[in-house]
């Protein structure tokens, strides 16, 4: 009698757990916002920028990690992934900090057309991991934007 009070809510919690997660709605990806070049360092840069994103669903999620490839101006400017967990509260817009190391010679390549064109395209490639109370689904992002910069 003392299993089955221990096992039945364990079996509710871990179902409602996996069909949360399997039926998560993809979120949206809105926008590039931020994007600057922080530290000119040696032969590398750091490059920052925020991902916005929106969450369609009517239950928050957790971000525990990204794995994204980033393109400025069609060129490979490095790979990112994220080290915190991000909460993505219901039906609102969340942002994913972003920051990749370039290598010197493409940041400065692509400043010279920035302030020719005083824009650059801006290419996030990869995936995001999200999900509720431990369950865990990978999501695809391929999110291209011009991006206004002012000098």
């Amino acid at each position: 009698m003392e299993l089955n009070k221990t096992i039945l809510p364990l079996l509710l919690f871990s179902s409602l757990s996996f069909s949360g997660c399997r039926y998560l709605i993809e979120p949206e990806y809105k926008a590039v916002k931020n994007f600057r070049i922080s530290k000119l360092d040696g032969n590398v840069s750091t490059v920052k920028m925020d991902v916005v994103c929106y969450n369609p669903n009517k239950i928050g999620f957790r971000v525990k990690g990204t794995d994204l490839d980033i393109f400025i101006d069609e060129n490979y400017a490095g790979h990112t992934t994220l080290d915190s967990t991000i909460l993505a509260p219901a039906n609102s817009d969340f942002v994913l900090p972003i920051s990749v190391l370039a290598k010197n010679s493409l940041v400065y390549k692509n400043l010279f057309s920035a302030f020719l064109n005083q824009e650059l395209t801006i290419k996030v490639s990869g995936t995001v991991k999200a999900g509720i109370s431990g369950v865990y689904k990978n999501f695809k992002i391929n999110y291209q934007e011009k991006q206004r910069i002012s000098f």
